[in-house]
């Protein structure tokens, strides 16, 4: 796992032109760690912003299999970084090393999670509610198929949130997916 400080914005590393950094630190040790941080500008973050927008259009027209695939290729990611990526976050946030094995699995776990649900369907809560047609309210041209009304559940906008949390990687909770869709 290499570290270059740098924000990466729609896969490519982008260097800020601010010219600010700061080092982390250890909160166990007091250490500074490198590499500097260097801080993001206020049109990196619009670019970021943009990206990510650009990048939700793209998702949302993929497949259901290729959405799941996509999460499940994020969660083989994040295990693939192994040990190293445990190793960095408690120099940077002084929590044990079990704990954050247990929030990489649990991290892992609620992206194949929804990759699962994804591919099964329900989430869309796909339906049609039919309507129930009385002689004297409709003219008799109109048939039952005519006045149901078809429905399911898509994403609309993508969701950001800042995380408090000193993990680095957080797949967003249920109830967070449930608002967003």
């Amino acid at each position: 796992m290499t570290l270059h400080g740098h924000s990466i914005i729609a896969g490519k590393v982008t260097r800020s032109e601010s010219g600010v950094t700061f080092l982390p630190v250890n909160p166990s040790t007091g250490a500074d760690l490198a590499p500097p941080v260097h801080e993001a500008s206020l049109e990196l973050a619009d670019q970021a912003l943009a990206a990510a927008d650009e990048a939700f259009d793209a998702l949302r027209s993929k497949s259901p299999a290729e959405r799941a695939a996509f999460l499940d290729a994020i969660a083989d990611g994040i295990e693939a970084l192994g040990d190293a990526l445990l190793e960095r976050a408690q120099a940077e946030t002084g929590l044990p090393l079990a704990r954050l094995a247990g929030e990489r699995s649990r991290t892992t776990g609620q992206a194949r999670l929804f990759a699962r649900l994804i591919r099964e369907g329900s989430w869309q809560e796909a339906r049609i509610d039919r309507a129930i047609l009385t002689a004297s309210l409709w003219p008799s041209r109109m048939s039952a198929a005519s006045c149901s009304r078809w429905g399911r559940w898509w994403s609309l906008v993508p969701v950001t949130f800042p995380s408090p949390s000193p993990w680095p990687v957080r797949i967003p909770s249920v109830p967070s997916l449930r608002a967003a869709r």
